[in-house]
């Protein structure tokens, strides 16, 4: 693969990772997960063949940025997760004190 066909589809990569933190954001769970199939497909694509070495530092300068990327998406990921675990706990909290409410109210 040409470095510029390459770095053409590293650059939709970056793209289509950033787009999944959208999704995410969005609450669209469901397309975030059909979007990161599509991202996993073209990254081995990209790399079905070697990087030639020629090639190789602007490579790693793509590649480092869709790792950064990933690595905000992770973050973001997380943050939800623990915001959802949160909510959780305290809706739990209000089902408990409106049982206790209720048991005593009768």
């Amino acid at each position: 693969m040409l470095l510029a066909e390459r770095s053409a589809r590293l650059k939709d990569l970056l793209a289509i990772t950033e787009s999944i933190a959208d999704h995410l954001l969005a609450g669209d769970f469901a397309r975030a997960q059909e979007v990161e199939a599509q991202r996993q497909a073209l990254a081995r694509d990209i790399f079905r063949e070697p990087v030639s070495r020629a090639d190789a530092g602007e490579v790693r300068n793509l590649l480092q940025s869709i790792v950064d990327a990933d690595h905000r998406l992770r973050d973001q990921a997380e943050g939800m997760r623990q915001r959802a675990g949160t909510d959780l706990a305290q809706m739990n909290r209000g089902r408990q004190a409106t049982a206790a409410f209720l048991a005593h109210s009768q």
